[in-house]
């Protein structure tokens, strides 16, 4: 934050909608005042990622993690805190100043670097094509039927065989060795610099911004490896990227077609179908899964039809499913991949394919019926007893009956038996998991709490205080400060926060309440304060007081007592006439407080 105010830093997120940010990553719910959908950063099945629109905040009772629109963008994408700022900036069109800080210069310049190797080092692939040492590269891409535009569209080029080559022209272009290892496209020996992609077509490999991060590299004989990657480097992460996308997503479709490799999807844009991308390897990843859906909701999977290729759909169905996509199979027959096939039917065929193609259930169920022996009876009860497990996972009770009269019919057995095994799923010891759940959920503040003795409702209380600071608002503050000072928090954390809320206020500070805290476990335990349902409506006034009160009758109780033991462990009577004096004022105290109660 070294370089950005305030103020920008509030233009910023106020330009930045945490609904509609969260919404690129997590199906929202409206319920009430707040979103719901599941947690992004833990699996779940029972959404507890709760998404507030009034207080542009979120925070999972699930897993703990809690913060503005920033920290969500930050913990979302991986990135750090200028990073996340960038992205906003970016997105809401706002022109950030320039950098001063040295570090975030350093950082900056150092990605920019890496930036311009790969995009020198593409340059230089490209070139190498016309060469006549590039003849197998160019006799491949015509047997591939590639034509000049979707080469130029993509990139495509060739790595010369010799050690150095590129090393020399990155060299010659004023690069140092150090920032062309860190790129990945050199790879350092003991006493020497070789090219890491040696003969070979090369793929360059771009992020949703057009820039290049990486290559992949294809051998023209029978070599192995048959494909090479770059390695991770601080500007490319494997597992964060779907190749293509950069494309695809200009686009602008409602669906996206994942197949397996870079000759499928280059086929495919040729062919007129612009939203196939490819994950870069074939484990899809819940990152990659999270990347695609912001920019479609549905998402097709095309891999191969080989038996990677079927595993590869199966781990990728779950992963993205579990984030929110409709997630579809699409089945081709004639063909062993994309590629071939809509070179040898069409694309309006695969379009055709796309369209109807299966549902996740219809995906799961078709293969375990490949796999079951429904001729025996073990064979039956095994095939029912897993499909009863996949449709135990629907919500939608009509979908669930559909597939269960499907089923029914296509075994020969009474619907009742495949409902009764489902509900035995969906209901099966769940008063042990939320037992289990619930106590995990003890917060630090909790069981600080218990440690200390702190009373139930004393701990809620000052929970509730803590709540009503973080509104922000001057009277309540006022209100509370007339009676409760810092001291009179039982649960450290909580006069932790008070501290800090309360020279929030006195020194007028405009800035949101998130940002008075920079520790990550801070910022989870106070959006899980604020997104609380506290059930007092809109009584806000009636809820300070009672909390207020509460706090005031447990401190002149605690006090009383601790009168009671001094008196009875005093020396002489003048120290138990003393202390008999100040037992009386707090009884007075008390019995003032009973009376305003009532009121």
């Amino acid at each position: 934050m070294a370089f950005i105010d305030e103020n920008l830093l509030d233009e910023i997120k106020s330009s930045n909608d945490i609904v509609d940010i969260v919404s690129e990553y997590v199906t929202l719910k409206r319920t009430g005042t707040s979103y719901k959908g599941l947690c992004p950063f833990h699996k779940e099945k029972t959404p507890s990622f709760s998404v507030s629109s009034d207080k542009q905040i979120f925070h999972c009772f699930g897993c703990g993690v809690g913060g503005d629109v920033i920290r969500f963008v930050q913990q979302v994408e991986n990135i750090d805190f200028m990073e996340a700022v960038e992205m906003l900036a970016e997105r809401a069109k706002i022109t950030l100043p320039e950098k001063s800080d040295n570090m975030d210069l350093e950082r900056v310049h150092f990605k920019e670097c890496l930036f311009q190797i790969n995009l020198e080092t593409a340059k230089y692939f490209r070139s190498n094509l016309a060469s006549e040492n590039a003849k197998a590269a160019r006799e491949y891409m015509q047997k591939r039927k590639l034509d000049t535009n979707t080469v130029n569209r993509f990139g495509l080029g060739f790595a010369f065989g010799n050690n150095n080559d590129l090393f020399q022209h990155l060299k010659s272009l004023g690069f140092t060795p150090s920032d062309m290892v860190a790129a990945g496209v050199v790879i350092q020996n003991e006493n020497s610099y070789v090219d890491r992609f040696r003969q070979r077509l090369m793929f360059p490999i771009f992020d949703v911004k057009d820039r290049v991060i990486a290559f992949g590299g294809r051998v023209l004989d029978d070599s192995l490896p048959k494909y090479m990657n770059s390695p991770e480097t601080p500007i490319y992460s494997k597992s964060k990227t779907v190749y293509a996308l950069n494309f695809a997503r200009k686009a602008k479709v409602n669906q996206l077609l994942m197949v397996e490799g870079y000759m499928d999807v280059i086929s495919l844009h040729k062919a007129g179908i612009p939203q196939a991308v490819a994950s870069l390897g074939t484990a899809l990843t819940e990152s990659q899964g999270r990347l695609m859906r912001k920019y479609a909701p549905e998402i097709i999977l095309g891999y191969d039809a080989d038996g990677a290729g079927q595993a590869a759909i199966l781990r990728g169905l779950d992963i993205l499913a579990a984030i929110g996509c409709n997630v579809k199979v699409m089945k081709i027959s004639g063909a062993k991949d994309p590629d071939e096939f809509v070179n040898k039917y069409g694309p309006d065929k695969l379009l055709h394919c796309m369209e109807h193609a299966m549902t996740l259930v219809e995906f799961k169920l078709e293969n375990l019926k490949k796999t079951a022996n429904l001729t025996t009876t073990d064979g039956k009860i095994s095939f029912l007893n897993s499909s009863a497990a996949i449709l135990a996972k629907i919500d939608n009770s009509i979908e669930r009956e559909l597939y269960s009269n499907k089923i029914a019919s296509d075994v020969g057995i009474g619907v009742e038996a495949i409902y009764s095994e489902i509900n035995k799923r969906i209901f099966g010891n769940s008063n042990i998991k939320v037992a289990k759940n619930v106590r995990e959920k003890i917060t630090k503040a909790e069981k600080e709490a218990e440690s200390r003795e702190v009373p139930e409702h004393v701990y809620h209380a000052e929970k509730l205080l803590i709540f009503l600071l973080c509104q922000n608002e001057k009277k309540n503050y006022e209100m509370i400060k007339k009676y409760i000072s810092t001291e009179n928090f039982r649960v450290n954390l909580y006069r932790k926060y008070a501290e800090k809320l309360y020279e929030h206020f006195e020194q007028n500070q405009k800035q949101n309440v998130i940002d008075l805290f920079t520790e990550s476990e801070d910022i989870n335990v106070i959006t899980g304060i604020m997104q609380e349902d506290f059930n007092f409506g809109n009584n806000n006034e009636k809820a300070l007081s009672d909390a207020v009160n509460v706090i005031r009758k447990f401190d002149l109780e605690s006090e009383k007592a601790e009168i009671l033991k001094e008196i009875k462990n005093a020396a002489n009577n003048e120290e138990i006439e003393g202390l008999e004096r100040r037992l009386s004022e707090v009884i007075l105290k008390l019995h003032s407080l009973t009376a305003e109660r009532r009121k």
